[in-house]
């Protein structure tokens, strides 16, 4: 019989999103898969038989399984710091507007609007450098298409 390689997680708050068990000391893996989760000792002593891997998270916390390939959590906090430029504004003038208010607060050289749809707004077209110049000329402005898939910049952009 092959011998599974288990590698087990400790030392962290390990949320198991399980109503049966919600929180563990420790978590055992073996070939990619959750074998066992619990309490540390009692997982030591499940993982020990055939050797493993042990692995001190440092108080970190770890979601058993949760796993965003395409990255939508990490791009949703990068709007945080960024204006919002969707149809809902209602109009190009009223994302320069919005562009221009924001801008003070916006920490960095770059002022970065996001959500731009030229198809849900009466003036249904893209954006160009000219109506991001009216935001401003002296610091680069980057307006992103609801698509992600394109972008418009000013001049100094």
């Amino acid at each position: 019989m092959l011998a599974r390689k288990k590698t087990v997680y400790v030392g962290a708050d390990i949320i198991t999103l399980s109503d049966a068990c919600p929180r563990a000391e420790a978590v055992c893996v073996a070939d990619g898969r959750i074998d066992c989760l619990g309490s540390r000792e009692d997982v030591l002593e499940y993982a020990r038989p055939g050797g493993c891997e042990i692995v001190d998270l440092g108080g970190g916390t770890l979601y058993p399984g949760f796993i965003d390939t395409h990255s939508h959590m990490s791009s949703f906090s990068n709007c945080l710091r960024q204006v919002y430029c969707g149809s809902s504004l209602g109009s190009i003038a009223a994302v320069q507007q919005a562009l221009r208010e924001k801008a003070p607060s916006i920490e960095g050289e770059w002022i970065v609007g996001y959500g731009f749809d030229d198809s849900g707004i009466p003036d249904k077209r893209h954006m160009d450098r000219h109506d991001l110049d009216a935001v401003s000329t002296d610091r680069p402005v980057l307006v992103v298409h609801i698509s992600v898939h394109m972008g418009y910049l000013n001049s100094v952009g």
